[in-house]
């Protein structure tokens, strides 16, 4: 038995082709888990599944009881890992690609500010029947053919902000406005109705509707999407997308970029998505965290707040693939950076890879190479000897997490 189309569709949907385990995004390597298999009295509906990558797909599924090592997953374990993490998708706290050279910086559509015209959403939908939303996220501007028309322009405007690090390091990007449904893009059914698309009050589109697909009545304006634009969830779901280059001179110089777009009267333009979609360098990788596997969602967390500071990071689930060499990749890592941040906990110090991790850092630094050791106390524990004289920063309590990160970006300064 198999899960049918629907439910896998939920599934992919709910969890942004994420794991709903390691929390990665793995696009069309993930598949659908039944939580409890079918031959232990499972059944193939949407509460029984969840989203895994290749890896945590052949953890769950395989455990030899015979031999146990490790700790089994259990069904309640994997149900309350997928609801957690159907909740951070749904409140977008998640990074939507785990690529390290572009991002995405995204909005709603709801999340408008309309200077004049007409506007309607789910909650306020003008007269515009329920189907012609995709959810929450959509948002039609002007009047179309709602009921209250629209006399006058239609402007609306967003706020999307980027981190510090990406946009001082921003070399080339795209603004994209993407919709769920195919023929809710922009259309009119005025010939030549103009556009106009502004990006921090510099225009940089402008057109009109000239182009009648096949099947409909509507005029509609179609540009195909540029071959550099990565395919990014959530904008990847968007079945039509438009987008436009934008540089680094087009940017604000404060991380908060502002796009407001005008159309004419008897225009619509549904949009579920505003985005910045950008390119940046690729940092150095200078430090490796070195943690247990208990300590992975702190480790995530300083991973990618040092990556915002522009700090380049080497993190094991970045840089390890399915088939390399532990051992060989681990110690290319440390070779090639110049710190190693060690997480410490009760569960780090008694880990025999964290230790080999350890030592392989500490002996460069007493053989006077360049890779220094960084301990981080997590939670109360016995120090390695070899560790003892070193000066640790304390975050034992996530109150100090700011102190901790401002104590590492200070020591890795030139």
């Amino acid at each position: 038995m198999a899960f049918n189309k629907e439910i896998k569709t939920k599934a992919l949907v709910s969890a942004a082709r994420h794991c709903c385990v390691c929390h990665r995004y793995k696009g069309v390597k993930v598949e659908v888990h039944h939580i409890v298999p079918i031959f232990k009295g499972g059944t193939d509906t949407e509460d029984n599944a969840i989203a895994l990558c290749f890896d945590c797909h052949a953890d769950a599924g395989h455990y030899n009881s015979k031999h146990p090592r490790g700790i089994k997953f259990s069904p309640e374990e994997l149900r309350y890992a997928r609801d957690v993490w159907y909740s951070n998708v749904k409140q977008k706290r998640i990074d939507i690609t785990d690529d390290e050279e572009w991002r995405a910086f995204q909005v709603v559509g709801s999340s408008f500010h309309l200077k004049s015209g007409i506007a309607s959403t789910v909650r306020e939908p003008n007269g515009c029947p329920d189907s012609w939303f995709s959810g929450d996220s959509t948002l039609i501007l002007g009047s179309g053919e709602v009921q209250e028309k629209n006399n006058s322009k239609t402007v609306a405007l967003w706020k999307i902000t980027l981190t510090p690090y990406w946009r001082h390091h921003f070399e080339k990007g795209f603004l994209v406005v993407g919709c769920l449904r195919y023929f809710g893009g922009l259309h009119s059914k005025l010939y030549g109705a103009q556009v106009e698309i502004i990006f921090n009050r510099t225009p940089i589109d402008g057109f009109g509707l000239m182009i009648i697909p096949e099947n409909h009545t509507d005029y509609f304006h179609r540009i195909p999407a540029p071959q550099q634009l990565p395919n990014i969830w959530p904008l990847s779901a968007c079945q039509t997308t438009y987008a436009w280059p934008i540089r680094n001179v087009n940017l604000s110089s404060t991380d908060v970029q502002t796009i407001t777009i005008e159309i004419d009267k008897d225009v619509s333009w549904d949009i579920d998505y505003v985005a910045i979609v950008c390119q940046a360098k690729v940092l150095p990788k200078r430090v490796f965290i070195s943690h247990n596997w208990k300590d992975k969602e702190v480790a995530r967390q300083i991973a990618k707040d040092l990556t915002a500071r522009g700090i380049g990071v080497w993190l094991d689930e970045a840089e390890i693939r399915l088939g390399d060499s532990l051992i060989e990749k681990i110690r290319e890592g440390i070779d090639n950076v110049e710190y190693l941040l060690v997480l410490l906990s009760s569960a780090s110090v008694d880990s025999q890879w964290v230790r080999k991790e350890v030592d392989t850092a500490m002996n460069q630094e007493i053989e006077g190479k360049r890779v220094k050791v960084l301990p981080v106390l997590l939670d109360e524990c016995d120090l390695p000897g070899f560790l003892k004289g070193k000066f640790y920063a304390d975050l034992k309590t996530m109150t100090n997490y700011d102190t901790v990160l401002n104590l590492i970006e200070e020591r890795m300064r030139p």
